[in-house]
C-alpha cells in the first residue's frame, strides 16, 4: 500500500482521510492486530509545505503508526516540500525511483490473498460479435446543466439539464414520462485507456460472465454476449470514477 498524504495548515489530516485516521489511531491504542495478513507492506510520501508550522506532520505520524502496528515499511519516508524551486518533484522523483527498484520477490515481502473478482472475461473472435440491442435508447448531447440546490446542501444535488437529440431519434414523449439518463465516458479517455494502458484495440471483442450465480451481477453488465472493449469501457465501466 502506497500512501500519498498531505497536511492541513492546522496540522490535521485531510478531511477525506479522517475516518481512516481515526480507525488507525484506535488500532494503535488497542495495541495493534494479531493477524499477520492485516499488516501489509507500506510506503509513505508526504505533500508538505515548509512555510507552515506543521510541516509534513501527517505523513510522519502515519509512517510511525504503520511501523508501530507491525507493517513492513518497504521504503523510507518521503517528505515533499512545495516551497522548493521544483516543488514536490524535487523529493518525489528520487523517492519513487528508489521505490520502483524494490524487489517484489524479496523473501521479506508478505503475500496476501487477493479478493475474489466478481466477473471473468474471455476474448473471442471479432466475427462473433452481434449488434447490440439499442432500440430503447437514443443518443443525446448535454448542452448545459444548472444546479438547482445550494452548493452546501446536505442532500443530493438536483440539476436541470438540457439535451440535444438529432432529428429522427424516434422518441414518443408524453407528459409525465420519466427519462433515464445513462452517461458514457468520453471517447478520447476510453481510447487512451484501452490502447495506451491495456495495449489492446477498441474493436477487440470479449465476453463477460459473472463468477457467481447472481441475478444482480448479471444485470450490472452485458453478460453472456460478445462486446467490444470500446463499448464496454464507455458504457458499463467508469474508468474516470474515484474509487470509494
Amino acid at each position: 500500500v502506497i500512501f500519498i498524504v498531505s497536511t492541513t495548515g492546522q496540522g490535521d489530516c485531510p478531511e477525506n482521510m479522517a475516518m481512516f485516521w481515526r480507525k488507525l489511531k484506535g488500532l494503535v491504542a488497542r495495541g495493534g492486530v494479531d493477524c499477520a495478513r492485516h499488516k501489509p507492506d507500506c510506503a509513505v510520501f508526504g505533500l508538505g509545505d515548509s512555510k507552515y508550522k506543521y510541516y509534513n506532520v501527517v505523513s510522519r505520524r502515519l509512517y510511525g503508526m504503520l511501523k508501530h502496528l507491525g507493517c513492513s515499511m518497504i521504503h523510507r519516508l518521503g517528505c515533499g516540500d512545495d516551497q522548493h524551486d521544483f516543488g514536490y518533484e524535487q523529493e518525489f522523483d528520487p523517492w519513487v525511483g528508489e521505490l520502483l527498484g524494490v524487489d517484489p520477490t524479496s523473501a521479506s515481502r508478505k503475500r496476501q490473498p487477493l479478493e475474489k473478482t466478481l466477473y471473468k472475461v474471455r476474448a473471442c473472435s471479432g466475427s462473433t460479435v452481434g449488434q447490440q440491442d439499442d432500440q430503447r435508447h437514443s443518443h443525446a448531447t448535454v448542452l448545459w446543466r444548472k444546479c438547482l440546490t445550494p452548493s452546501r446542501a446536505e442532500k443530493e444535488a438536483i440539476h436541470l439539464m438540457r439535451f440535444f437529440m438529432p432529428a429522427g431519434a424516434g422518441w414518443d414523449y408524453k407528459p409525465g414520462d420519466v427519462c433515464k439518463v445513462w452517461p458514457v465516458v468520453d471517447a478520447s479517455v476510453v481510447k487512451a485507456f484501452v490502447e495506451g494502458t491495456l495495449g489492446r484495440h477498441l474493436t477487440d471483442v470479449v465476453v463477460v460472465e459473472p463468477r457467481f450465480a447472481s441475478r444482480d451481477l448479471g444485470r450490472r453488465m452485458p453478460c453472456g454476449q460478445a462486446i467490444q472493449l470500446g463499448e464496454l469501457f464507455s458504457k458499463y465501466l467508469d474508468i474516470t470514477a474515484i474509487p470509494g
